[in-house]
């Protein structure tokens, strides 16, 4: 028997793997008596089966001795096409010689891969290797979890902390099969950032909010009782996003919801923090000139925030030294025109306090603008910042 199958029959068994002909494959295979290739650049038999999906015909492959390039290669494949069970195949194969990473192996769910790891004294319950096999499979690893009978109290944290990263991240069927575990949505913990590297503290309600997807974010019922409601009435008004608002309102929660019976909500858009309505980037102040919304900029600021203070949004803002400032820089990318139309909303329906739209005219870079309003809206008093 030939210790590598030359080019000619590489690729005929190549091309039976491309069309999904197992027996064919099978009768090749027999005659030669290995699947061993010299080194190459091109496609191969292992790696065409893994590419097409034929889950017969990589195990009918791996029967027969394989390179460690080939196998890499063909693993690497299957990682990519998000195929746990055909990576799980490849790690167990007895032509497989390179150290096997036991996050590697819990994201593939292989029951018979695990437990060879397990016999062979893994730990897989050590440093965070539950919350990285959690983040790329969370489904591989609770099947692993339960066989190996490892007790929840033990990577519960874990398992949470991936959770909230899969909400980040919009993966529905790993938030989902979390939640089937008994996990708490609502629980706040640490989470990984797109890089694997620990981010930010929050719950997955909160973090679902970033996944564009208002169903996905229901579905984890969002409740005024358990979670931030300031966090996440802000953060949708941060994000733009006016089908996340609606969820929250009708879940219960309420946009005037600060303890000084304020709205986040109005907070985030007259603060400037939003992405959908955001003041010019700092470059212009290096030039000596005032940033400014465009023309559409301005006027899709006002109907945001009409539409808030029509529901009852109060804006009682906290002001402190950085809150003015942020406001101030606001104010002035609107622009006088846009500004005392503002103020006459704000006045029209009871949404501010006199007292605070004053003090956010009352700066020296405010003169010219505190003119404008002044003559345009008599009921408003504005002192000068010396007296």
């Amino acid at each position: 028997m030939p210790d590598h199958m030359d080019a000619s029959t590489r690729d005929r068994l190549k091309a039976f793997c491309k069309v999904g002909r197992l027996f064919d494959a099978q009768r090749l295979l027999e005659e030669v008596g290995t699947a061993n290739l010299r080194k190459t650049r091109k496609w191969t038999p292992l790696l065409t089966a893994v590419d097409r999906g034929f889950h017969s015909l990589v195990e009918l492959l791996l029967r027969y001795d394989h390179a460690q390039w080939d196998l890499e290669k063909g693993y690497r494949a299957a990682k990519w096409r998000h195929r746990p069970d055909l990576a799980g195949l490849i790690l167990r194969s007895s032509s497989w010689s390179a150290p096997i990473d036991p996050v590697e192996a819990l994201a593939t769910g292989d029951l018979e891969l695990i437990q060879k790891l397990h016999d062979a004294g893994t730990d897989f319950t050590a440093g965070d290797t539950i919350l990285q096999a959690a983040v790329r499979s969370a489904h591989g690893t609770m099947t692993a979890v339960r066989y190996l009978e490892i007790k929840m109290d033990a990577v519960e944290g874990q398992l949470h902390s991936a959770m909230v990263t899969h909400a980040h991240l919009g993966h529905v069927s790993g938030v989902m099969c979390l939640l089937r575990a008994g996990l708490d949505p609502h629980r706040v913990c640490s989470c990984l950032d797109a890089n694997g590297r620990e981010g930010g503290e929050e719950s997955a309600v909160s973090a679902s909010m970033f996944s564009d997807k208002p169903g996905f974010f229901a579905s984890l019922k969002p409740s005024p009782d358990k979670d931030d409601a300031v966090e996440l009435v802000g953060r949708a008004v941060f994000l733009g996003n006016d089908k996340m608002l609606a969820v929250l309102l009708s879940a219960g929660f309420t946009l005037n919801c600060k303890p000084n019976g304020g709205s986040p909500a109005l907070d985030e858009l007259i603060g400037g923090r939003t992405l959908k309505h955001h003041t010019p980037l700092p470059d212009s102040w290096r030039r000596r000139e005032p940033p400014r919304y465009s023309q559409v900029q301005a006027d899709a600021f006002l109907r945001a925030v009409e539409s808030l203070v029509l529901q009852g949004a109060r804006w009682i803002p906290d002001l402190d030294r950085n809150e003015v400032r942020v406001v101030r820089d606001t104010l002035l990318a609107l622009g006088d025109e846009y500004v005392v139309r503002l103020y006459e909303m704000l006045h029209k329906h009871g949404a501010a306090r006199r007292e605070d739209l004053k003090t956010l005219l009352a700066a020296e870079r405010m003169k010219p603008m505190a003119r404008m309003v002044r003559g345009s809206l008599p009921w408003l008093s504005i002192r000068s910042p010396g007296r």
